[in-house]
C-alpha cells in the first residue's frame, strides 16, 4: 500500500480531477468506477489521494484489497469489506439477514477452521439475496454518512464478492455511495462493464521532474536530494534548479520507473 503522505502526484492532474469530481458529490449521487493500468503504473497512489481528499470526517471509507492466496474463497473480500458493518447486519429482513450473514460466518459457536459459505443450516445463500442484502446495508449507513469503498486489486478477490460488487454498483447511483475499484490492466474482472479510467505509462514531461514532494524537513521525509545522502534513486528524480533547492524527494510505488525524455 501507498504511504498517505501529501505528496503531488505530478502528471496525473487529469485523473485526481475525475476521481475528485465522483467523491465529491457522494452526497449529492453515488456512481462507480473502475481503475485500470499496468502493475506500478500509480492506481494504488491515485486511490491514497482520495482518502486524503475525504479526510476524516466527511465520509465513511470501506476497504477490501484482493490477495491471491484468498482469491478461491467465497465472499472474503466481501468479509473483508464490511467487517466494520458487521453489528448492523442484524437489522436487516429475516431473508436477506440469513443471506449475508451466512456468506461472511457471522455465526455463534466456535470460529471455523477454514473459511467456508454455509457455516449455518440451510442452503449456501444466493447471489442475488446478498447482493440485495449489501445493498440495503450499505443505503442505510450512508443515510448517516455517505460512504465511499475503495477496493484495490479486484482481479484478486473472489468471484462471488466480485460479482455482488457488481450488482452494487449498478445500483447506487441514486445512493450516496460511491465504489472505486482498482485492476491490472491485463486481467478480467466481474466489473469490466463500470465506466472505467486507464492509467497510461506516466512519462516525465522534463528532465529532473519530481514524481513525489514534501517539504523539506517534514516528519518522515526523506533525506534531500541536494544533501548527497539520499538513494540513487531519489536523486534521479531530484530537482535540478539549484544545488540548495530542496524538495526532499522520494518517488510515488512504481513511478521511478520513468525515464528522462
Amino acid at each position: 500500500m501507498v504511504e498517505e503522505r501529501n505528496s503531488v502526484l505530478f502528471g496525473r492532474e487529469l485523473e485526481q480531477k475525475r476521481l475528485a469530481e465522483l467523491v465529491d458529490g457522494v452526497g449529492e449521487r453515488g456512481g462507480a468506477l473502475l481503475v485500470r493500468g499496468e502493475p506500478g503504473v500509480g492506481k494504488s497512489a491515485l486511490v491514497a489521494t482520495v482518502r486524503r481528499q475525504l479526510g476524516p470526517s466527511r465520509t465513511t471509507i470501506l476497504t477490501a484489497t484482493g490477495a491471491e492466496p484468498e482469491q478461491h474463497l467465497p465472499y472474503a473480500g466481501l468479509n473483508q469489506l464490511l467487517y466494520p458493518l458487521r453489528d448492523a447486519t442484524t437489522a436487516l429482513p429475516a431473508t436477506q439477514r440469513t443471506a449475508l450473514r451466512t456468506a461472511l460466518g457471522l455465526v455463534d459457536g466456535p470460529a471455523p477452521q477454514t473459511y467456508l459459505v454455509g457455516l449455518v443450516d440451510g442452503p449456501a445463500p444466493q447471489t442475488y439475496l446478498v447482493g440485495l442484502a449489501v445493498l440495503n446495508l450499505l443505503s442505510e449507513a450512508a443515510a448517516a454518512t455517505p460512504l465511499v469503498l475503495l477496493l484495490e486489486d479486484v482481479h484478486w478477490l473472489d468471484r462471488a464478492t466480485q460479482d455482488v460488487l457488481a450488482f452494487l454498483a449498478r445500483r447506487v447511483e441514486s445512493e450516496p455511495v460511491v465504489l472505486i475499484a482498482t485492476a491490472r490492466d491485463d486481467e478480467p474482472t466481474r466489473l469490466d462493464d463500470l465506466p472505467s479510467l486507464t492509467l497510461a505509462a506516466w512519462q516525465a514531461r522534463s528532465p529532473g521532474t519530481v514524481i513525489s514532494t514534501w517539504p523539506c524537513g517534514s516528519s518522515g521525509a526523506p533525506p534531500c536530494a541536494a544533501s548527497g545522502s539520499s538513494p540513487a534513486r531519489w536523486r534521479a528524480n531530484a530537482s535540478p534548479r539549484s544545488p540548495t533547492s530542496c524538495p526532499s524527494t522520494r518517488p510515488t510505488r512504481g513511478w521511478w520507473r520513468s525515464r528522462r525524455t
